[in-house]
């Protein structure tokens, strides 16, 4: 079972998961919404060896008298289906109908979208089951959003991690706090995030993270922006692949707090972006579910209409659009050129080392 299904079978001895996490289990049929017969048969894996499927807001168990005594919540406190991260982040932030998106700038990148069909849907993204009865959501992911800027940060920004430790800043403002001073597009400097392999739209696990156009001139605060414009370029990929005809964007996770940022990728999608103000966007997802299991809320949709409030709102400026547009042909070009180069440095890589 999964790590929050075994922590409500310890709570409730009740032996049970959701859709939304299930169909991410590769053992669920989506159309059926049951697991598959013909991967269980293949596989040799007994159907009564794995929980039964609810639905994310389904009541799903009481605090059993032992966990009750050791925690001092009473056994009347009940436990819901709950729901996967990102489904439980996206109802944390209102995206719960078809044309709403969420941008999720975390240390991976995730562009979420609910679907009531997926009769149309690409083949380059990942397709859930969402955590509201009768509705799916599409997922593209870049693996190395945040974990980009880490990495730089780590191995590059020696200097202004002391400095912004004395200033007393986020070290991570500190490092794109001149990023404005640099022209879009960073003098044709264009970063490839895939520092971990990457998932949507190229699911290649051999691609490698690269600069490409560094020049003489380069400079430090040019390669700062250039990982951010990068990794904004991945998102677009994502987003473009949904290509919702949608108003309601919302973005969230650490990325969303540095406004610099936000302004960058409304620019590069064409959208106006919100955020909420909401800090942890899965853990009220998962209450919303509690409280409309309660019937505390007539709906999910009813529940998220009263709680969840905008914060910012970011609109795009239609010269960076333009700008970005001819800089993201090179940046999927660049992808397209390098492929072979990543497949014969796996085979180098496999050699036997010399020293």
């Amino acid at each position: 079972m999964l790590p929050k299904d075994y922590i409500r079978y310890r709570l409730t001895h009740e032996f049970k998961t959701e859709y939304s996490d299930a169909s991410g289990m590769q053992m669920m049929d989506l159309k059926t919404e049951d697991y598959s017969k013909e991967i269980l048969d293949y596989f040799d894996i007994k159907k009564s060896i794995l929980p039964p499927i609810v639905e994310s807001s389904s009541m799903t168990g009481y605090l059993t008298e032992e966990i009750a005594k050791l925690t001092g919540i009473p056994t009347s406190c009940f436990l819901v289906g709950g729901a996967g991260d990102q489904a439980a982040g996206a109802i944390g932030l209102g995206v719960v109908s078809e044309g709403d998106v969420s941008i999720s700038l975390g240390s991976s990148g995730v562009v979420f979208s609910p679907v009531d069909d997926t009769s149309n849907i690409s083949e380059s993204i990942q397709i859930f089951h969402h955590a509201i009865k009768g509705r799916y959501h599409v997922m593209g992911v870049t693996n190395g959003c945040g974990t980009s800027l880490k990495w730089y940060k780590d191995n590059m920004c020696k200097y202004e991690i002391k400095e912004a430790k004395e200033a007393g800043e986020n070290i991570y403002d500190f490092i794109t706090k001149d990023i404005d001073t640099i022209s879009p597009g960073c003098n044709g400097l264009i970063y490839l995030p895939y520092i971990m392999g990457e998932r949507t739209p190229h699911l290649n696990t051999l691609a490698t993270g690269s600069f490409i156009g560094i020049r003489h001139t380069t400079t430090k605060e040019m390669i700062s922006r250039s990982i951010i414009e990068g990794i904004s370029y991945s998102m677009k990929d994502c987003f473009d692949l949904i290509n919702w005809n949608t108003n309601n964007v919302i973005i969230s996770g650490g990325g969303a707090r540095n406004p610099k940022w936000c302004n960058i990728i409304s620019s590069m999608i064409n959208k106006n972006i919100k955020t909420t103000k909401v800090s942890e966007a899965p853990a009220l997802g998962v209450a919303i579910l509690a409280m409309v299991s309660n019937k505390e809320y007539l709906s999910i949709e009813d529940a998220c209409l009263k709680i969840i409030k905008v914060n910012k709102e970011y609109k795009p400026n239609d010269k960076l659009n333009r700008i970005y547009n001819e800089y993201f042909k090179i940046y999927k070009e660049c992808y397209i050129q390098n492929k072979k180069i990543y497949e014969m440095t796996e085979g180098v890589e496999k050699n036997e080392k010399i020293f």
